[in-house]
């Protein structure tokens, strides 16, 4: 059985706009976040939104401490196992 990295996982659950896959319409990011302005953001949600995603569709990881920094126009969600996420 194939079985994706836990790197290519949670780009593909976070790649993929919420609503578009047949099987789980609850899978991916809602579009909310998508294309906005950096500004305009609310960073609180974004981070909530993912946290719920990664708990309900990746097993793998076990979620103790993230964080959320802004760098620029990218967010990036660093997790305690020591991977980076750029949203």
């Amino acid at each position: 059985m194939y079985k994706l990295s836990l790197e290519e996982s949670l780009k593909r659950l976070f790649s993929t706009p919420k609503g578009s896959y047949i099987l789980d319409s609850n899978y991916g990011l809602d579009t909310s976040f998508i294309d906005k302005n950096p500004n305009s953001i609310d960073y609180i949600a974004l981070k909530d939104e993912v946290l719920s995603l990664i708990a309900k569709y990746e097993p793998r990881v076990n979620i103790k401490k993230a964080s959320l920094k802004i760098q620029g126009q990218k967010a990036l969600l660093s997790l305690e196992e020591g991977i980076t996420i750029e949203l």
